[in-house]
């Protein structure tokens, strides 16, 4: 009786195993172009569109959820982070402190801008003007139409595809090799 409860437990096992890969299979053909080249020009989460963690510390900031973050909502922000953070004026941001605030709010404490970018006058520490003069700066850079409103079109990026990597866009191609076509060997 025992033997006979487990060849039943194998076989459903088996039989399970095997509908589950089938579920898995996909019976939609491969797309032209997601071959070994890269991924369709029309497919864009093959595409490699990123969101960097400033970006979305920015989609934060838009409080009227009108879709674009304006320099004002952007001050407002600085203003009540600085306070949120437990620092008055005049008192200064260290290293630790910022982890926690990155954490929180970047994601990551290693996440782009890192501390280094806030602390541009090298003290160790993170002033209030320093915190405000980064995400400006990333503002400014961020707002690619010079509106003073960053839209979430402007927040994300694209990274280059492995077609656009086979096909040698992105680099500079080195001695003999034309743009996009493979070195001769």
């Amino acid at each position: 009786m025992f033997d006979l409860k487990l060849g039943t437990i194998a076989k459903l096992t088996l039989a399970s195993s095997l509908l589950f890969a089938a579920s898995c299979a996909s019976n939609k053909p491969p797309e032209r172009g997601g071959g070994r080249g890269g991924p369709q020009q029309g497919n864009l989460s093959m595409m490699g569109y990123v969101a960097q963690p400033i970006s979305l510390l920015f989609v934060s900031m838009d409080k009227d959820q009108d879709g674009m973050t304006s320099i004002v909502e952007m001050n407002d922000f600085t203003t009540t982070q600085w306070a949120n953070i437990g620092l008055e004026a005049g008192r200064e941001l260290r290293s630790f402190g910022y982890q926690t605030w990155a954490i929180t709010h970047l994601g990551s404490a290693e996440a782009m801008p890192s501390f280094i970018g806030f602390d541009t006058d090298l003290s160790g520490s993170i002033s209030q003007l320093e915190f405000e003069t980064c995400l400006r700066r990333n503002f400014d850079l961020l707002d690619k139409d010079k509106n003073g409103l960053l839209s979430r079109a402007e927040l994300i990026v694209r990274m280059p595809s492995m077609q656009d990597r086979g096909n040698g866009q992105g680099r500079s191609g080195g001695k003999g090799e034309e743009r996009g076509k493979r070195p001769q060997r």
